[in-house]
């Protein structure tokens, strides 16, 4: 913990320093603000968003990285305001149905990954993520299933996907298939 917090003040300092010679150049503000948000400083994460939006008023980083500040405050309704109207990407689609599982907006959650996985129906830690929910917030065990399913179709070796598979089959007393993804899950995961 002590080589994290010199590592933290350390980093902070070359920011701080690039910040000297260069006042406007923004991405510091990102470094500095991806530090704060690992130290849980959430008062000097916001003001360097808010110095980075100050050198420039257009700068979605920053506006994003604002979001993220409100959502981890618990403070989600701000939070969703920084996330609309914004490209979907799979950090987004996380976040976003994270703050709407949290705001008891369950179908709303599900209608994000419905048209993430439209757009990019191939990106494997969506599909996990979306059975993570599906089983979570639905307890629809055939359709948690079928998502993990269709992310190890994709990407065979994706440990996570083969625990969360073997964890449903647990649920539904399938032990067979339960322990055949166990053992794919130990085998990519010593």
């Amino acid at each position: 913990k002590v080589n994290r917090i010199i590592d933290f003040n350390e980093a902070i300092s070359h920011c701080q320093r690039a910040l000297m010679v260069n006042p406007s150049y923004k991405l510091a503000y990102m470094y500095l603000f991806n530090i704060y948000i690992e130290k849980e400083d959430y008062e000097n994460a916001m003001t360097t968003c808010e110095k980075a939006l100050e050198i420039d008023p257009e700068f979605s980083m920053a506006e994003f990285n604002k979001g993220i500040i409100y959502k981890n405050l618990g403070q989600l309704d701000k939070a969703l305001k920084h996330f609309v109207n914004k490209p979907l990407t799979d950090l987004t689609c996380e976040i976003l149905t994270d703050i709407h599982i949290r705001l008891n907006n369950k179908e709303e959650a599900l209608e994000i990954f419905f048209n993430f996985l439209k757009s990019s129906p191939n990106n494997f830690k969506i599909w996990n993520k979306f059975g993570e929910i599906i089983e979570k917030e639905t307890l629809n065990h055939s359709n948690a299933i079928k998502a993990f399913k269709k992310a190890l179709e994709i990407e065979p070796r994706y440990a996570l996907a083969w625990q969360n598979l073997a964890n449903v089959y647990e649920i539904v007393e399938d032990f067979k298939n339960m322990k055949i993804a166990l053992e794919k899950f130990k085998k990519l995961n010593p």
